[in-house]
């Protein structure tokens, strides 16, 4: 009797355990299902951002509009996937480009160059050849140097490049500063632009880092514009060198954010 009981338990017990495994073997396969479905939702959700974001490059350069190219330009760093970002940036370049180059004759027509400078150097005011670029030279900070800080603003123009290989974080940055220039009393014009790869690859420009560019008359305001800079939260532990034009153009300095994260 004891015999036939015996076998009775233990057939029991190896029934619960091989229901207790199917259950587990049928909950992990139900994770797995789940798991698979919600990576597949999120590659289509991707595709479907992706294409939109595709459309309103299509939209941005069809329409010509500056300002829809630069907000395109935006989403696509914001938004876009990081395997096609490249692509949809490249895709862009041209429209940057005339961007730049309507801004760069806005600044010419308003700041013309001074007569006395060669017609060759004419290209590009706020950059010039490397060899017409003179190295920063190490020393003091402008921030003890005397009479730097009483330089009044006034009606100088400064130009705000942020390099486009720099993404968000440094036109953030050149949005700051200007906001801080404007905020300090600064009266005249005061832009951030874009300074497109493809122009930064060219002599003349070659910007890695954060640079002030200036004529050698312009040294006093140049000196107050680094005491300044150094003194906002957040740009003021950047390195930021200067470099001396032979260009004039007068009552005009261009500042460079180039943290170089991708160019």
């Amino acid at each position: 009797m004891d015999q036939p009981n015996n076998r009775i338990e233990r057939w029991s017990k190896i029934a619960a355990f091989v229901a207790t495994l199917a259950t587990i073997l049928s909950g992990l396969s139900a994770f797995q299902v789940s798991r698979f479905e919600t990576k597949l939702k999120e590659v289509q959700a991707e595709r479907e951002l992706n294409f939109r974001i595709y459309t309103s490059i299509a939209d941005a350069l069809e329409s010509g509009d500056p300002k829809r190219v630069m907000a395109v330009r935006g989403i696509v760093e914001a938004m876009a996937s990081d395997n096609i970002k490249p692509k949809f940036l490249e895709a862009l370049e041209p429209a940057i480009v005339s961007v730049y180059e309507e801004e760069q004759l806005a600044l010419i027509e308003t700041r013309p160059i001074d007569e006395s400078v060669d017609d060759e150097d004419t290209a590009s005011p706020e950059a010039l050849p490397d060899e017409e670029v003179e190295a920063p030279t190490p020393g003091p900070t402008p921030a003890v140097a005397e009479g730097t800080t009483s330089i009044p603003w006034g009606d100088w123009d400064f130009d705000i490049f942020w390099c486009a290989g720099g993404g968000l974080n440094a036109e953030n940055d050149a949005n700051k500063i200007r906001a801080w220039l404007q905020r300090d009393g600064a009266q005249g014009r005061i832009r951030t632009r874009i300074l497109p790869s493809s122009i930064n690859q060219q002599a003349g420009y070659k910007v890695k880092g954060y640079e002030i560019r200036r004529s050698t008359e312009e040294a006093g305001m140049a000196n107050r514009l680094e005491t300044f800079l150094r003194n906002i939260e957040g740009v003021g532990k950047y390195p930021w060198v200067q470099r001396t034009t032979t260009q004039n153009t007068p009552w005009y300095i261009s500042v460079f954010i180039c943290p170089q994260t991708r160019e």
